[in-house]
This record gives structure tokens, sequence and C-alpha cells, in this order.
């Protein structure tokens, strides 16, 4: 029973993580601070969810479980718009799309995380073709989509070749945009 009840709070763990925006360093600490916290506990003192485990629970159960959270609402939901911005940090370089949408579960309409695919070359033709696939990965496709937006680059929101002027306008039927 001890085994379970650590499980469990080392998923509540990740999920507090996650919901508070915190460091996975954070965990490292938390893993070593709970036993002393709680010397009494059987399951502080077993607790072991450093940043590594975290990292791997974020990502290995509870990402996934919240896509799925995140699709159904997409299915309820008839629009939503994308947003998006490209990281020059790395050596790979990174997309991150986020969807707003629709919440059931809470009522709202909520950004959420949707992808971070990698595109090394910003053209506009590379960062439409990734953000497409993204799309279609998980099923979705741009007649839904109602805004889309980006920052300001010229791949982004030029009018003579960006985003825009590849396919987006075409492929977001309800989207509109003037030049």
């Amino acid at each position: 029973m001890v085994k379970v009840s650590v499980i469990e709070a080392e998923a509540l763990w990740a999920s507090f993580v996650v919901e508070h925006n915190l460091a996975f360093n954070a965990s490292g600490h938390a893993s070593k601070l709970f036993p002393k916290m709680f010397p009494d506990s059987e399951v502080a003192k077993k607790f072991a969810c450093g940043r590594i485990k975290t990292a791997a629970v974020i990502k290995g159960a509870l990402a996934p479980h919240l896509s799925e959270k995140m699709l159904a609402n997409l299915e309820k939901s008839n629009p939503f718009s994308i947003m998006m911005d490209e990281s020059n940090d790395k050596t790979d370089k990174s997309c991150i799309i986020l969807i707003r949408l629709l919440d059931f579960d809470v009522g709202d309409v909520r950004t959420r995380f949707f992808d971070m695919p990698v595109v090394n070359i910003g053209t506009a033709r590379n960062i439409f073709d990734a953000l497409k696939l993204s799309l279609s990965k998980k099923g979705l496709d741009f007649e839904k989509c109602v805004a889309f937006m980006s920052d300001t680059t010229n791949c982004n929101s030029n009018c003579y070749n960006s985003i825009f002027t590849e396919e987006l306008l075409a492929q977001c039927k309800k989207a509109t945009y003037s030049r």
C-alpha cells in the first residue's frame, strides 16, 4: 500500500510542478525536504522524485493525458486559435505552438501548449509545414481555425513571402487578413 501511495505522491508532485511552473531542480530539493518535514511518514521517506523522474512523469504520463483532454475539448469546440513563436536560443530552433480553445472542464477559454517542433531553417514554408504537420498529427486542420497570432518577423507577417501568403489564408477559411 505504501508503494502505491508513493507513486500517487510523485504524480501529484509532478502535477504541482507543472501547474505552478516550478523549475525541475526544485524536485530534487523536495525529495530531500519531505522526509525531514514529515519524519513519521513512510511515503515521505520513500518519495524519490528528483528533476529527471519528475520530467519523465510529466512527459510520459501527464502530458499524454492532458493532450488527450485538450483534443477532446477541441472536438467539442469548433473554433480555435493558433499562437506561435520561434526560439533562437539553442542550436535547434524550436517553434512553440499554443492553441486557444474553450475548455469544457472549466467552462472558460484557455490557452494550452500544443506542440514544439524543431524548425532549424526559419523560412515561411518550413514554419508553415511544421505547423501543418503538428495539426495533422493530432487530427486537426485549419478549417476550424479562426485566428492566427505570431510575432512580427517577416516570415510570419510580411505580405509578400510569409506564412500568410504561403497557404494559411487559403486553409484558414474563417480567418481574415488584410495587407
